[in-house]
């Protein structure tokens, strides 16, 4: 699908110590496949794709989380977004759009607890769909391993006076996508809290 969108796109996965052949897959499907020598974590993976990005001497990257919720087909909308801001953040939750009640609740959660750690009030603040110009990716220090990476970028985008957009996109949630919760649970919501409150004493 991202190559039908975007046939010139150079396409990296990151392989997080995935145990059902993510990685043997996308490389027949001629990806890059960045492995990881275990699962360290969605914010270890985020890290690794934006390091490889600087290395490579990209000039845009797009970040996309890998559970088939998000569709190509808005990349190219992110990448208008550049035209005039540095960063393009997706907006799942646009008028109409089919979203399940517990994933509407965690985002409202999600920006809130973003809105304390930050200051800024995001409509999406979770969303795994965004695209970044260089300027903006490489002025990016991140330290988080785990799901606090999504708040930790909005407070890096605050700190570095980042300039944004949020672009309205698609949301597909397909059975895979919906059988992974873990991120809505309660204590891991805890957990993410705990970890966003020792990166904001640093």
């Amino acid at each position: 699908e991202i190559r039908r969108a975007m046939p010139e796109a150079r396409i990296v996965v990151v392989d997080d110590g995935s145990t059902d052949h993510t990685g043997r897959v996308a490389g027949e499907a001629g990806a890059l496949v960045l492995t990881l020598p275990f699962n360290m974590g969605i914010g270890a993976a985020v890290q690794t794709g934006y390091r490889y990005a600087r290395d490579a001497t990209a000039q845009v990257a797009v970040q996309m989380d890998a559970d088939g919720q998000h569709d190509p087909r808005d990349i190219p909308s992110l990448l208008k977004g550049l035209q005039t801001h540095d960063v393009s953040l997706g907006n799942r939750f646009v008028q109409g759009a089919d979203i399940p009640a517990y994933a509407r609740a965690a985002n409202i959660l999600g920006n809130v607890v973003n809105l304390v750690f930050t200051g800024m009030w995001v409509s999406d603040s979770q969303c795994g769909l965004r695209a970044y110009t260089r300027t903006a990716f490489e002025k990016l220090r991140l330290h988080s391993t785990h799901y606090e990476i999504d708040t930790e970028i909005i407070r890096e985008l605050k700190r570095k006076h980042i300039s944004y957009t949020q672009v309205p996109v698609r949301v597909r949630y397909t059975s895979y996508s919906k059988s992974k919760r873990t991120k809505q649970s309660f204590l891991m919501g805890l957990e993410t809290i705990m970890r966003l409150v020792r990166i904001y004493r640093k």
